[in-house]
């Protein structure tokens, strides 16, 4: 559960990373809303554990265990632009707290969850209806539709990479070029703006 995610716990998951891979640089993903997340309460837990993340990953010292940089692919941020979103298109008012929209309305339980309708359905529903029909955000509420929603992923991750080993200044790169070119890679992807188009090389 989201508890189990601590400043320790962060730690050990970096440390052990190098241990058994070796690895230099890490991306860490914000967590998304999905069904677990069933009250407004677990909500604000989630935005707590994601500046968590956020901070852990911008005060990493560079070298400590082995790991120079820690980055944030803001994934989580990307789902909750796409969850307004898609509420927005079916009428909802998102812009009033997310207990009078996200939270109000749920439908088609699966055990003990409800899933979010602006989550899983592509239109409005009556609150607790038994089904919908599906979205391209989400299957269930739990995995992810990869043909919507992977190239923007894709290209998140290689961008944040990029900002590492594609650097090509002339002075050793510090952390104020990586910061800035990480905001921009989630910007430009982690985003509902238009990916602008390149040449092929």
């Amino acid at each position: 559960g989201l508890e189990e995610i601590t400043a320790k716990s962060l730690n050990e998951s970096v440390y052990l990373a190098h241990e058994l891979f070796g690895v230099k640089t890490i991306v860490m993903i914000s967590l998304p809303l999905v069904n677990n997340v069933q009250t407004l309460d677990q909500y604000l837990i989630l935005q707590e554990k994601n500046n968590m993340i956020r901070l852990f990953s911008q005060n990493w010292p560079k070298g400590n265990g082995g790991v120079d940089w820690i980055l944030t692919l803001e994934f989580g941020r990307f789902i909750d632009l796409l969850i307004a979103w898609n509420g927005k298109i079916m009428g909802m008012n998102t812009t009033l707290p997310p207990s009078e929209w996200l939270f109000a309305y749920t439908c088609c339980t699966h055990g003990w969850l409800r899933r979010h309708i602006a989550l899983v359905c592509s239109d409005f529903v009556p609150n607790n209806s038994s089904e919908c029909i599906q979205n391209m955000i989400s299957l269930d509420g739990m995995h992810w539709c990869m043909e919507s929603i992977a190239g923007r992923l894709n290209a998140a991750l290689a961008c944040l990479l990029s900002c590492v080993y594609d650097y090509s200044g002339e002075e050793p790169i510090d952390a104020s070029h990586v910061r800035a070119c990480e905001r921009n890679c989630n910007d430009d992807y982690m985003s509902l703006k238009p990916v602008k188009e390149t040449s092929p090389v």
